[in-house]
């Protein structure tokens, strides 16, 4: 009998939508300068956010993938920014180091969004610099379509696309890499006594495994350090309620509404078809689109120069 959670089942939601409740291992501290940092539970919108700050000068909110993940992932990659921008990182309701004593009513995209409208007044941020990766990248569009005017500029890293349009071209990609290695070896981790059994382990074994065909290059896969929280289940026993709004959903006509400038940056082995993300650009009346080559799901890890200067390039002007 097969086990109800598979890593094909894994390899198409995990970048698709990243349905799964994950978080980071602390990043390392950095070695070359002491970073300014910052960490706390913040009252939002009926709930506890963890938000971390680093760095000093221009505020940039980072919006993490998920819905599930944290933060964690960012780092260290995104440091070399912190010179020149203070880097405001949370964790979503529900998820990372964030409260998940929350009401199930309340995991709608909707209060997502005010809960990136919250910190925006907590950190006084008139406008702000956002950017979103992945799933945060979709965030990012729905807070911009609702909050537009108070938006400073838009970055949208690796994002999913804007509608559930190209989401079965983005799971034919996934599935289309794996050989009959690659799924002998996850039948195998998926059918071992530990994650049957649910043990941590062995869950976090097939779950980083199921990341590989993300990337490029897979052995770039050592540089995301990924752990999986002991609350994983009451998480995403909450995070399961924000499905509804994810089943049907199209925010191009809403981007029209966006005029602050906008940088998106694809990988050209991005899983995500290079298709959403012109269109995206397209919808978006002030956009660029910047494509790396031989780069999969993850810019900032894969081509750490490329993902450095075109951002801030892009922010300076």
């Amino acid at each position: 009998m097969k086990p109800l959670f598979s890593i094909k089942l894994c390899f198409t939601v995990i970048v698709a939508i990243f349905f799964f409740s994950a978080c980071q291992k602390p990043a390392k501290e950095n070695q070359g300068h002491e970073l300014k940092k910052d960490s706390r539970l913040i009252q939002v919108n009926g709930t506890e956010l963890y938000a971390f700050t680093m760095g000093t000068g221009e505020p940039l909110l980072v919006i993490h993938g998920g819905p599930g993940m944290s933060h964690g992932y960012f780092l260290p990659h995104l440091e070399s920014l912190t010179d020149k921008y203070q880097l405001i990182f949370y964790d979503h309701r529900a998820s990372g180091q964030s409260s998940y004593d929350v009401d199930s009513s309340s995991m709608t995209m909707r209060n997502f969004v005010e809960d990136i409208e919250g910190l925006r007044k907590h950190f006084g941020l008139e406008k702000m610099n956002i950017m979103g990766h992945s799933w945060g990248g979709l965030l990012a569009m729905w807070y911009a379509g609702t909050y537009p005017e108070n938006l400073k500029s838009m970055i949208l890293v690796n994002t999913i696309g804007a509608s559930r349009e190209f989401t079965a071209a983005a799971m034919a990609n996934l599935n289309g890499r794996t050989s009959a290695e690659h799924y002998h070896i996850s039948d195998s981790l998926t059918n071992t006594p530990g994650f049957l059994a649910g043990d941590s382990l062995a869950l976090l074994q097939a779950f980083k495994f199921s990341f590989g065909i993300t990337f490029y290059d897979p052995s770039d896969l050592d540089k995301l350090n990924l752990s999986l929280s002991s609350d994983r289940m009451e998480r995403q026993a909450k995070l399961q309620f924000l499905f509804p709004d994810l089943v049907n959903y199209d925010l191009h006509e809403g981007l029209t509404w966006v005029t602050c400038p906008t940088l998106l940056i694809h990988g050209d082995y991005d899983a995500n078809p290079l298709d959403a993300v012109k269109k995206i650009d397209e919808y978006l009346p002030n956009s660029e689109l910047v494509v790396i080559p031989n780069c999969g799901h993850w810019a900032f890890i894969e081509a750490p120069d490329i993902f450095e200067e075109t951002v801030e390039n892009f922010l300076a002007r």
